[in-house]
Parts: C-alpha cells; structure tokens; sequence
C-alpha cells in the first residue's frame, strides 16, 4: 500500500511494515539522479501497483511459469482494466512509465540484500530480475530502433574481425574545442578529460577539496569503492554514491605537461564566475561541476554539448572519451614515452589496454609512404634522367 509521509512516497505491507529496499531507491532516485519529488512519487505508484496485483496471488511463487503468467495478466490488467481490483483501461504512455519504473528498481535493488516482510515478495524480486525482459519494456536506443518488433531486444551487430579503431580527438584541434566551449567550467572539464586521461564519471565524481590549486594537483577518488569518501559523503550530505557515475579504476592524476597551468587557470576563472557555492544549491552536494542552478552535471549534459561542439568543428562521430584517448596517443606515438608509465598514468590493469595507443593509423601510414617516395624521388632523380638519356642514345645508335 502507498503511503505519503512526511511527503515523501513508502510503501507499507499488510503487517504495517515499510519496505526498505523501495524507499532506499526513491530516496537515491531524490537525491544522486535529482529526479523530482513528482517522478519520484509516480514511479513508487507504479510499484505499488505491481505489489498490489502480486499479493493477490497465493500460488505464483511455486513455479517460474506462474510468475509469468501473474506478470502477463499484470501488464493485461493495466492495458484492459480490472474491476476487481478498481483499476480503469489505462494509456500505452501510462504502462509504458509503469514498466520504466519496475525496470529501474530492478536494476537498484541488490539481491543480496533485499529485505521484505513477506517471503514470496522476495521470490519474486529475485525471479522477475532474471525474467524481466517478459515485460515487454523496450530500452531507448540504437538496439530498439533496429529491432524488427517491440518484443525483440538485445539485438547482436556484427563486428568486423581485428582490432578496433582508436578514435582520438586530433591534438591540433584541441585548443580550438577549448575556444569554442561557452564556459569556464567545460573549458575546464575538458582540460581535464585531455590533460590527465579521466574518464566521464571521474571527472564527475571530483568533489572541491579534490583539486588542490595551491599544489597544482587533482586527487580522484572512487566513492563506489572507498569506504572514507562513501562515508563522508552520508554524513555531511546524506548521499549515496552514484551507481550510474563510476570511476573505473584508479587514476593517479598526471598531467600532460602543455595542459597542466590551462586547467589551474581555467579552473580558478570557474570558481570565481560560475561556480554555485553550496549554500546557494538547491540540493547540497560537494561536487565540483555543476549545472547553472547548482544541481550536479550529468553524463548525458557532456555529451550532448561535446556532440555540438564537435559538429561545429566538424569532427563527427567522437565522444568525450576521445580526449582520454588523445592522452594515450599523445604520449605513446608523440612523446614516445615507456607503455609501462602509460599504463599507470591511465589506470590500466593490463598492459594490452596501453597498447592500442601503439597502434598507427592508417591515413598516418599512407601520408608517411608518400612522403618517402617523393624523397626517393628527389634524390634519385639525376641518375634517372642519366638512365633515360643512355637508353635514348642506345636506341638511336
């Protein structure tokens, strides 16, 4: 049953008790995802509803085929209506955000760890995990879109054999995305992303007593992973780490030389004129880059305005995980620097992730052939005219 307190949406069972694990996700819905209390209150509506459906079946946790015959009537009874139970036909947008929100919890809950009042609920959970692709919910998507019918999912595209291309964004065109970007702060982020190989999510999860400007350094620390930053950060904030936002591995910071004093720079211009001040935000958070209502950047904000950018440019086709990749092409084929200091600079764990910055492109190769021809050109071209002119008095004796 859906409560309301302290307007804030649980769900309670027949017994009187509050289901953690559904409070544990729409808190951190609230708080790390900034999704409103609006959203926040419809997606535990539309979970109540499922545990409102499944706790008039008493016989669905003896067999997995009954589980899908319970969700089947489920979705059936918000497509058609069920007098029974009070609900009215509902709209394909309707089922389509219920099926959104089951699929989100399911992706939260640890399995591990749930916690329920009634045993067959947590039968379920477990078993509607594995078979939730039954749902019917489509992923948004390059997937969905090539599938020939809404059912089909997960769709398998052919790869072609060897090893992928590395797509790094050109170093001569770097300070020109830098010029290009509206703010001090994405002139910063990527200034960062270039200068020390930080992927989204570390850059991301960089908090202001991170980035030491006296010492000119940055400090990345993973709070999915150490217990001292996850800690904190529910003390002081009462925040939970991002799932969706992590580090990947450890990152030691090293800066590429050219782009260490541009960063500090463009860092400390982005504190004094854009920066939102904790006191001044709407939900605190001790993050770095913000939005300009102070609520904490998202990966899709980088992207999209990376994909603008880049157009302009006229770079297609290259994502922010690109500047990590001109790190490792800057200092393997550039500065020529040993593939084991790399491999520490960018975190890597094995040593064949390093060498793929080894690797020459092809439109590199084929410039560096024509250069050498047209030097062999040069330098040989006396003898040839030599050669020719002897064949020529040859042919005419």
């Amino acid at each position: 049953m859906l409560v309301t307190f302290n307007n804030f949406p649980v769900l309670v069972d027949e017994e009187g008790k509050i289901e953690s694990s559904v409070t544990d996700w729409a808190y951190c819905l609230l708080e790390t995802r900034h999704r409103s209390l609006g959203t926040v209150k419809a997606y535990v509506h539309a979970l109540s509803l499922l545990f409102d459906f499944v706790s008039r079946f008493s016989y669905w946790d003896t067999e997995v085929r009954h589980l899908e015959k319970v969700l089947t009537e489920f979705k059936r009874a918000l497509w058609n209506g069920a007098p029974e139970l009070g609900w009215e036909a509902h709209s394909a947008s309707f089922v389509s955000q219920v099926l959104t929100a089951i699929n989100l919890y399911l992706d939260y809950v640890d399995l591990r760890e749930v916690s329920c009042s009634h045993q067959g609920l947590s039968r379920f959970v477990q078993i509607a995990k594995k078979k939730r692709s039954f749902l019917g919910h489509i992923k948004p998507g390059k997937t969905a879109r090539l599938a020939r019918t809404q059912r089909q999912r997960n769709v398998r595209i052919s790869v072609p054999p060897g090893p992928m291309p590395v797509r790094y964004f050109p170093p001569d065109r770097l300070f020109d995305l830098i010029e290009l970007a509206p703010s001090h702060r994405d002139k910063t982020l990527y200034l960062g992303m270039a200068g020390t190989s930080a992927r989204i999510g570390q850059i991301l999860n960089l908090c202001q007593r991170d980035i030491l400007f006296d010492e000119r350094r940055v400090t990345f620390v993973d709070p999915n992973k150490n217990e001292r930053r996850r800690q904190w950060l529910w003390e002081h904030y009462r925040l939970r780490p991002d799932p969706a936002i992590q580090n990947k591995g450890p990152l030691p910071g090293v800066f590429l030389p050219p782009l260490r004093e541009p960063f500090f720079d463009q860092a400390m211009l982005y504190r004094e004129r854009e920066f939102i001040p904790e006191s001044h935000r709407p939900c605190s958070h001790p993050y770095f880059f913000v939005t300009r209502s102070g609520q904490r950047l998202s990966k899709r904000q980088i992207n999209e305005q990376f994909r603008r950018l880049t157009g302009k440019l006229g770079l297609d086709a290259l994502t922010p995980h690109s500047l990590r990749h001109l790190y490792g092409y800057f200092s393997a084929v550039v500065l020529k620097m040993d593939l084991a200091i790399i491999q520490h600079c960018m975190g890597h764990r094995d040593l064949s992730s390093t060498q793929i910055y080894t690797q020459i492109p092809s439109g590199d190769a084929e410039r560096a052939f024509q250069q050498a021809f047209e030097k062999l050109l040069e330098t040989s071209e006396p003898l040839i005219r030599r050669q020719q002119d002897a064949l020529s008095l040859l042919k005419e004796s």
